[in-house]
């Protein structure tokens, strides 16, 4: 395969890597640990239509390139778990501790919950992970789970539920409707 130089881009700080990418309304979404950046993508022009190869259909292109935004410059993501896409839109925990909406559209980042809710300390948050739908984002870590409707953006929208002791929560997913949860026990039984 070859890549040519204009198809791959360099984005924000060199000195922080890209934690996760993200696509919404046709836009790339790039979240760094304290930044967030909107690539666009632009095909490459047609170079030359008359060519010697053109009587078996081959046409050559120029390179297809990107473009890149800065969104943020303080909020971020560093950990890729807790991105989800809810009602078309990216959710996320930042490093900040707070949950986060994003709008392409409007380019507007929204803090969606109260952060007095989310005392995650960094092992935790490490070990957070997200899932979502058109109605709730759900963050998960050990046995607590924070849910928020993202219909409602009262400042009542966030709510902690607990598993019982002994029972942490793995992992979770969104399928025909319903939210399904992967638990595990102290003995490793799922």
């Amino acid at each position: 395969l070859y890549f040519a130089k204009n198809t791959s881009i360099d984005v924000g700080e060199s000195g922080s890597p890209v934690i996760c990418m993200s696509v919404q309304q046709g836009k790339i979404v790039a979240f760094k640990e304290h930044e967030l950046h909107l690539l666009s993508f632009k095909e490459g022009d047609i170079l030359n239509e008359i060519t010697l190869l053109k009587d078996n259909g081959k046409v050559f292109k120029k390179p297809d390139s990107f473009e890149s935004e800065q969104v943020s410059k303080k909020i971020g993501c560093a950990n890729k778990k807790t991105v989800a896409i809810c009602g078309g839109k990216n959710i996320w925990l930042s490093e900040d501790g707070k949950i986060y909406k994003f709008d392409v559209s409007g380019k507007k980042i929204t803090e969606l919950c109260n952060p007095e809710i989310l005392k995650l300390d960094h092992i935790t948050y490490g070990q957070a992970t997200a899932m979502g739908s058109e109605e709730y984002y759900i963050l998960s870590a050990f046995n607590e789970m924070f849910v928020v409707d993202i219909q409602n953006l009262k400042e009542s929208n966030c709510f902690l539920w607990r598993a019982p002791e002994g029972l942490n929560i793995e992992n979770g997913f969104y399928h025909s409707g319903k939210f399904m949860f992967l638990c595990c026990g102290e003995d490793s039984r799922l």
